[in-house]
């Protein structure tokens, strides 16, 4: 498991910079990212299995995960778990060669924000990446402030003839 990390400082890093895990069991795939994630002010977190993976999520804050659909002993879906039980809820974009086409509504139907091409591309990784990442920042910003009847709501909700139905 390696982190590249810029020393980068916020009140709340989680929102104001991108933490992304790859999850790949292939080195050119963590060549590839360490080489574009060392050229931002990005964080990147990569892992080869989704063990290691598991292990990142429950350490540090992740907004988007890019995984390989082949994982050791495992798959896409693995990671997919994984990422709805994470704290953060990173969202998850997964990776396909454009011979794996028939594949792509399967993966979107069932869950993963977007798709990126391999071999990768710099614009194209940049690309879905920013958009996954500002797609996750604004889900947050949203479930922040949506209150849930039930809990800290339903009391507010009581006094002004709110009857739970």
């Amino acid at each position: 498991m390696d982190t590249v990390r810029k020393e980068v400082y916020w009140k709340d890093p989680s929102e104001r910079i991108v933490r992304a895990m790859l999850v790949s069991p292939y080195e050119d795939d963590h060549q590839f990212m360490r080489r574009f994630f060392g050229r931002t002010n990005w964080i990147l977190h990569t892992a080869r299995s989704c063990r290691q993976a598991e292990m990142l999520l429950d350490s540090e804050p992740v907004s988007v995960i890019v995984t390989e659909r082949e994982l050791p002993g495992e798959n896409w879906r693995s990671v997919l778990r994984l990422a709805a039980e994470s704290r953060f809820r990173p969202l998850v974009v997964a990776t396909h060669t454009f011979s794996e086409a028939d594949i792509l509504d399967e993966l979107l139907a069932e869950g993963v924000y977007d798709v990126v091409a391999k071999p990768f591309v710099e614009s194209e990784v940049s690309q879905v990446i920013s958009f996954a990442w500002l797609r996750w920042k604004s889900k947050r910003r949203i479930e922040s402030r949506v209150p849930v009847i039930g809990q800290e709501a339903a009391p507010a909700m009581a006094g002004a003839g709110y009857s739970g139905l």
